[in-house]
């Protein structure tokens, strides 16, 4: 291959970089406005609370007068966080908080994360309804 070829292609690549690079500013130039499009890498904590509270958040009704949910505590612990009425079946809000933990771990395993992840409670009751 000639020298006057292999620059010509050096110089086509070196364009296609260009443009390529160009256009991906121009597109975060105008995501600026957008922030939802922004694109965003969650840490591994907080991808273990999302992943782990899309299976066991628990919302509140007249059956089973507790709120459960998972959210991150800091860099390598996740808070399972329940608030509840006094009137709760103290057993079953107790089995799903156990359920809650265990499939955090169970999670954490399938990530190979399981010897850095640890695990707090938050159990209390709802304040008192003001007259």
């Amino acid at each position: 291959m000639s020298l006057s070829l292999r620059f010509a292609i050096s110089v086509m690549y070196v364009m296609v970089c260009l443009s390529s690079t160009v256009a991906v500013c121009r597109a975060e130039d105008q995501n600026l406005n957008r922030p939802g499009l922004m694109p965003y890498t969650p840490t591994k904590i907080e991808w273990l609370a999302l992943t782990v509270n899309s299976i066991v958040q628990h919302r509140a009704s007249l059956d089973y007068p507790y709120a459960l949910d998972i959210v991150r505590a800091d860099h390598e612990t996740l808070l399972i966080h329940v608030r509840y009425h006094p009137t709760v079946n103290r057993e079953t809000m107790n089995h799903d908080i156990d359920t809650a933990r265990e499939v955090i771990m169970i999670t954490a395993k399938s990530y190979g994360w399981e010897k850095w992840v640890k695990i707090r409670e938050q159990v209390e009751i709802y304040p008192p309804l003001k007259k």
